[in-house]
């Protein structure tokens, strides 16, 4: 970031602008973003085997090899983004 400046990028649908928003606020530096339309297909392995709930945008929040129940709504994942990392 000191040579170049911050890429924007969004994701999807307004669906899954929304759920994602909250992971845009807050200072988390070790923070990580992963996205993908196809879970099975993603060269991203964390990311296999987390498909959505009732067809909508899920957010699955792991840490320390560990996710948390997955998510649906914005509100539900920013309370797991606040909770303290030892929780996860």
């Amino acid at each position: 970031m000191l040579l170049d400046a911050p890429s924007e990028r969004t994701a999807g649908d307004a669906a899954t602008r929304a759920l994602l928003e909250p992971v845009a606020t807050g200072f988390r530096p070790n923070q990580v973003l992963a996205v993908t339309a196809d879970p099975e297909a993603s060269a991203v392995p964390l990311l296999r085997e987390r498909t959505m709930v009732g067809g909508l945008p899920t957010a699955y929040l792991c840490r320390g090899f560990s996710c948390r129940m997955p998510v649906t709504d914005a509100a539900a994942l920013r309370e797991q983004l606040e909770e303290p990392a030892s929780v996860a």
